[in-house]
Order: structure tokens, then C-alpha cells, then sequence
């Protein structure tokens, strides 16, 4: 009988590899960044995953992956708005282009 997990999951593909998936502390459910030739390197990496969590030192695999040009225009929409005449495209343009 097999024991339930209390972090993450751990399945074997049809290609014989293991695959992790875990929830980050921002709640998506994301995969590990490669697969494992046997089941129990695909447990390490989940405890792992699991003591960097509660540690602290989770990092985003996603952070970076907006184009700034698309960041800087998306917060340009709040923090533009009492700038008087200029549009908020010419106020970035100009933080941005320094």
C-alpha cells in the first residue's frame, strides 16, 4: 500500500522517467525543470523543493520572464495618471530610454 503524500507528486511517464509537480507558495501548480531516471532522485528533488519552500528561499522559475519594455508600460497606466498633459507612453518612453 502506498503511503499519500503531503508535498507534491511524483508520476512515472510512458518514457519510463519521473516526473515532480508541486504547488509553489504562490499557489501554481508547477512541474520540476527536468525529469528523474529513477523514482527515488524524483523524491530528493521534492524534499528539497519542499525545504526551500519553508525556508524561504523559493525563487519564481517565472520572475523575469515579462519583457520590461511590456512591465514598465503595464505599472506606467497607475503611476502616470496625475501627470498632467503628458501620456503616460511619452512618461515611460522617457524613464526608460535614460
Amino acid at each position: 500500500m502506498s503511503k499519500k503524500r503531503r508535498f507534491g507528486r511524483v508520476r512515472r511517464l510512458p518514457s519510463g522517467r519521473w516526473q515532480v509537480r508541486y504547488a509553489g507558495p504562490d499557489g501554481i501548480d508547477r512541474p520540476a525543470d527536468e525529469t528523474f531516471t529513477n523514482k527515488s532522485d524524483a523524491d530528493v528533488w521534492l524534499t528539497l523543493k519542499e525545504a526551500e519552500i519553508r525556508r524561504g528561499d523559493w525563487i519564481d522559475p517565472d520572475a523575469g520572464q515579462i519583457p520590461f519594455g511590456k512591465y514598465a508600460l503595464r505599472g506606467s497606466a497607475t503611476r502616470c495618471s496625475s501627470r498632467g498633459p503628458m501620456s503616460c507612453t511619452e512618461a515611460c518612453s522617457r524613464t526608460t530610454s535614460r
